[in-house]
């Protein structure tokens, strides 16, 4: 009113329809059309910041009768606290119904078993949300001012609700303060559901690197038993290439590369590590220059070349039909879902990909999603990443380990970066459930990781990214967790030897969406959480450009 907006229309009849008041006059059980009204408000009202009062002028709708389910009314409940609704009920007219003392049905339904129409009355879920049941016959104006009144002071307190393994798990509000003169209007509870929080998979087995690999020796039900194991360290490129020689199931061969890439920032194992105390304080820094006249003098010089990209994406499966939003999706584990064969050029230090030929078929969702899970830069621009963190955040750098490498022992290093630094990248992800499902989610969090460094020549041969992502700190944030892993290796062009991206990996756990139909109104929501991977080789190396040499003096035969 205050905007001069124009009444919202929350339903129309049809042509062969009753109108509104026909529905009233003509029907035993008018709550449902209402209820609807409502439902669709806070529908409406989701996407809108800040706090909102409706005041809702009428004696209430019958609730003598009437199928409205238990899920019906954890749902209104839910949408109304999303909205950040708090229902005032007016009531002007004389009190005809004698027969319904609201404060007799105040006490929230826990189940089916609960539930009753008069649960679902206008006075009850007014009080649920902390809001007024004022019944002042006569005297419009004044229980609309008070309305406006009691909704001028106010707290907002926060929480974040305990983990629940149980749908619809009903807890109690209560909010409590020391002046007794004062009266106190909150939310009276909230239907808790596993949905809203990242559960761990049932059933996981955690194996070391070891035991992982006798269970691939054993060949005994390896698919089933690879899907189903969480490694505890780090399961390296040349120890998972070896499996893979002695697996000849596509699906088991994948299943594999899925636990090694889900362990890409985990601790190697302790025949790997090298038992050497680490480089006095002026070694590593003579190391730390290495590293810097690497990345300003060997990567610029890199020569025009081009390598054969392999990208293999896994994902879960999709939901079913059948699937309630309020639960954890019903199969977590990973599968193949889409490959690329690409071509990458690298001319004068820039990456450009061409000849893409996509391998697979990615499924089709309900609402569409994308993660970009592309690791760019890996030739060059990422490993300048590390220059500038150790040279902006030199605080932050802490040896770790000697650690047993491909072309020999390599020194590895932790850091972090704050987010303030201009160098950290952003992360985003597509979409958050508002609008038209287009609107990207966008952060630059702390970033922490470590680095794998060849200590004679500087060469930084792994890298690792993690953004600083906490589900219990940032219950709200879509994405949860975001890495990458970069490996190097030597590779010959045109009789150099260069030191170039041999494998790199992508792991993203983020929220779904789902689209609900309540109330007459389609709406997105944050649904369960799930993991997306892309693992990426990279080979066939070969400079661009013609060699030629001068050849000795010959005699012509015939």
């Amino acid at each position: 009113m205050d905007q001069h907006r124009s009444p919202r229309t929350v339903w129309k009849s049809g042509h062969n329809e009753p109108g509104p008041l026909g529905l009233w006059e003509g029907r035993p059980q008018p709550n449902p059309l209402s209820l609807r009204a409502l439902g669709s408000i806070a529908i409406d009202q989701r996407e809108v910041r800040g706090r909102k009062v409706v005041v809702w002028i009428s004696p209430g709708w019958p609730v003598n009768g009437g199928d409205i389910g238990f899920d019906e009314a954890t749902e209104l409940s839910t949408r109304l606290r999303e909205a950040r609704i708090t229902l005032d009920n007016i009531d002007v007219w004389p009190n005809l119904d004698q027969s319904l003392n609201y404060h007799d049905y105040l006490e929230a339904p826990r189940s089916q078993k609960d539930m009753q129409p008069a649960k679902m009355a206008l006075q009850v879920i007014a009080t649920h949300t902390g809001g007024l049941v004022l019944d002042s016959p006569a005297d419009l104006d004044r229980d609309i001012e008070r309305c406006v009144e009691e909704e001028r002071s106010f707290y907002t307190l926060t929480f974040n609700p305990p983990h629940t393994y149980g749908m619809d798990e009903f807890h109690d509000l209560r909010v409590q303060v020391a002046r007794p003169a004062l009266t106190v209007r909150a939310p009276t509870g909230y239907y808790n559901e596993p949905v809203y929080f990242d559960n761990p998979r049932p059933g996981i087995e955690r194996v070391t690197v070891a035991q992982l690999e006798e269970l691939v020796h054993s060949q005994t039900d390896l698919l089933r038993k690879l899907a189903n194991v969480e490694l505890t360290e780090r399961l390296s490129t040349p120890r998972l290439d070896a499996l893979l020689a002695v697996i000849h199931g596509e699906r088991e061969r994948q299943a594999l590369t899925v636990d090694a890439d889900l362990s890409l920032a985990l601790a190697p194992p302790a025949d790997e590590i090298v038992n050497r105390p680490p480089p006095p304080v002026e070694e590593q820094r003579a190391i730390f220059q290495r590293t810097f006249d690497y990345l300003q003098n060997a990567i610029p010089k890199l020569p025009d070349f081009y390598a054969l990209r392999n990208t293999v994406r896994f994902e879960e499966p999709p939901q079913r039909d059948n699937e309630i939003w309020k639960m954890p999706h019903q199969d977590q584990t990973l599968h193949f879902a889409t490959g690329e064969h690409a071509t990458v050029l690298y001319r004068n230090g820039n990456e450009v990909v061409e000849k893409k030929q996509k391998l697979g078929k990615r499924r089709v969702t309900p609402v569409a999603r994308a993660r970009d899970l592309e690791t760019s830069g890996t030739f060059g621009p990422i490993l300048a990443y590390v220059m500038v963190a150790i040279a902006t955040s030199p605080g932050t750098l802490t040896w770790k380990r000697w650690e047993r490498g491909k072309y020999g022992d390599l020194e590895v290093f932790s850091y972090r970066v704050a987010s303030t630094n201009k160098i950290v990248p952003e992360i985003t992800y597509c979409c958050l459930p508002e609008g038209d499902g287009t609107t990207l989610y966008r952060n630059k969090p702390d970033t922490y990781g470590e680095f794998a460094l060849n200590p004679d020549t500087g060469a930084i041969m792994r890298i690792v990214i993690n953004a600083d992502l906490d589900e219990e700190r940032d219950p709200d944030v879509p994405l949860i967790r975001s890495q990458a892993m970069v490996e190097y290796g030597s590779e010959e062009l045109g009789g150099k030897t260069y030191i170039c991206p041999q494998r790199s990996v992508v792991i993203s756990r983020g929220r779904t969406e789902r689209e609900l139909h309540e109330w007459g109104m389609v709406f997105s929501l944050y649904s369960y959480f799930e993991t997306m991977i892309s693992d990426v080789t990279f080979g066939g190396y070969h400079k661009f450009g013609a060699e030629s040499r001068i050849l000795p003096g010959f005699e012509e035969t015939k």
